[in-house]
């Protein structure tokens, strides 16, 4: 996760330090592992030339930060370089880089901004064998971070609330489960994983109280993001039709056919379809058949729990 071409949205990835050569490196480490995201790689030593390039593209979505900024502290340098891109609506987000040791510095920067949520070791970056694991926590943290920042724990609360009044929570579940399933190592952003974890509980709140969701714009956007039109039957596997919508429609069918009592027989359908050159949709549920099946049957016993209690 992280890794591939749609990983960070489109968005530019910075580099930026003053340790001589040290920003390079970075670059091209990352560039070994991101191979997709090459050409959105820039570093950079002078402080002058990254705000130009900041200003210029307004698509700096990430920033790896060495703590050697010069005489500006990291979290102004950061600061600069990252309001440009908050004005598109979604944060610029920061890692901090030490080169050897945390300093007092770089930990309070993390805790006092939000957006800096990673403290590394610039060998997390330069090590082969640490650099795809840094890059996929780094990946998840982003969309964790958004969800912290977007959907605060009163938000979830009135979004789960208006979900559950008239819609089953062990449906709502499974569909969030398996979508979750379904996206590892698909090519979507970090933007639309969160969108796809809320989307089976978005739904059910618009159809319920739609106030819930229209008043916010971020919900608007994962609305909007996951939408298609047709049956999900037709919709999941229709290549014209946006990844992150056919993950939405297949999850829907699913959990569709799993409502109808036809969940395994459905699997196998699709599984009988998956041939070389086949989807990566249809593959991951080829791979993933068996833990659908774990899912649904511990939805169920859960189901049965709560209805006990």
């Amino acid at each position: 996760m992280g890794l591939h071409e749609r990983a960070w949205g489109g968005s530019n990835l910075l580099i930026f330090g003053k340790t001589p050569l040290l920003p390079m490196r970075i670059e091209q480490s990352l560039a070994i592992h991101m191979p997709s995201n090459e050409a959105k790689l820039e570093s950079f030593e002078v402080y002058e030339d990254a705000l130009h390039f900041c200003k210029n593209s307004r698509n700096v979505g990430l920033i790896f930060l060495l703590e050697n900024c010069g005489s500006n502290t990291p979290a102004r340098v950061f600061n600069h370089f990252a309001e440009l891109y908050h004005a598109t609506g979604l944060p610029c987000f920061g890692i901090l880089i030490h080169e050897g040791m945390e300093t007092i510095t770089g930990l309070n920067t993390i805790t006092k901004n939000q957006r800096i949520f990673g403290y590394y070791c610039v060998d997390q970056l330069l090590n082969a064998k640490f650099v795809h694991s840094t890059i996929s926590e780094i990946w998840q943290s982003s969309a964790q971070t958004f969800e912290n920042m977007e959907i605060n724990t009163d938000l979830q609360k009135k979004i789960l609330s208006a979900a559950t009044a008239k819609y089953s929570f062990d449906t709502i579940s499974f569909e969030t489960r398996v979508s979750m399933l379904i996206s590892t190592n698909l090519n979507i952003s970090w933007f639309e994983l969160v969108a796809l974890k809320w989307f089976p509980l978005i739904s059910r709140a618009r159809a319920t109280f739609p106030d819930v969701i229209t008043s916010n714009k971020t919900l608007l956007r994962f609305d909007e993001l996951c939408s298609y039109e047709g049956p999900p039957k037709d919709a999941a596997l229709n290549p014209t039709i946006p990844l992150v919508a056919r993950i939405r429609a297949l999850t829907e069918h699913l959990s569709s056919s799993r409502n109808n009592g036809t969940l395994e027989q459905e699997l196998v359908r699709l599984n009988s379809n998956t041939r070389p050159g086949s989807p990566a949709i249809l593959r991951h549920i080829n791979n993933k058949h068996k833990r659908i099946i774990s899912i649904s049957e511990e939805e169920h016993r859960a189901n049965k729990l709560r209805k006990a209690v």
